[in-house]
């Protein structure tokens, strides 16, 4: 199963900012520190204490995560999430995995296989997003079609704002396609 108990503060923190949002993934790191949540709208790396750099609340949009890794080393294991403009290198488990907010140390190698079950599932998440087919919009003359151009403009909004609304978009994206298709009209 990949949801698991969390340790108070961070089960604490996901109660706090987890509204609206059904959890899928729920898998905790090192000495219950960090853990790796992924509902249906994002990623979440939550990190506590000292060892970790500090509290933190991480959070991702699987629109720009780009690859989900697992490392295994000699001495233990991370979770790494792969974000377009990031270059994704071997990092020291215990100086860098553990401070950066895209990754997550694992207790230990055993950890390794629920990890991967979560980057399948974050992957296919991603995979399934792409899949999303953008419309083409075509420029007519006549007055029948100037109302049918006017009419799959504002679908085609209405389609953008439930991908807003459904976390698909951000809000820089939703707002620059919108104004280009208003002025279209």
């Amino acid at each position: 199963m990949l949801v698991e108990k969390l340790h108070k503060k961070l089960e604490q923190m996901l109660e706090e900012n987890l509204k609206d949002e059904t959890i899928h993934i729920k898998l905790a790191g090192i000495k219950g520190k960090e853990a790796l949540i992924c509902t249906d709208r994002r990623v979440l790396i939550i990190k506590t204490g000292y060892y970790t750099g500090g509290t933190g609340f991480n959070q991702f949009l699987y629109s720009k995560i780009t690859s989900a890794d697992v490392k295994v080393g000699f001495l233990g294991a991370y979770f790494e999430l792969g974000l377009g403009g990031n270059q994704n290198r071997p990092l020291n488990l215990y100086t860098e995995a553990s401070k950066l907010p895209n990754c997550v140390t694992l207790q230990d190698k055993k950890d390794a296989q629920k990890f991967r079950d979560a980057c399948n599932f974050i992957l296919e998440h991603i995979e399934k997003q792409s899949m999303v087919q953008p419309v083409v919009i075509q420029t007519s003359n006549t007055s029948t079609e100037k109302e049918d151009k006017k009419e799959d403009i504002i679908g085609t909004i209405e389609r953008l704002a439930k991908l807003y609304e459904q976390n698909f978009l951000t809000e820089e994206e939703f707002k620059t396609k919108k104004a280009d298709l208003l002025n279209r009209l």
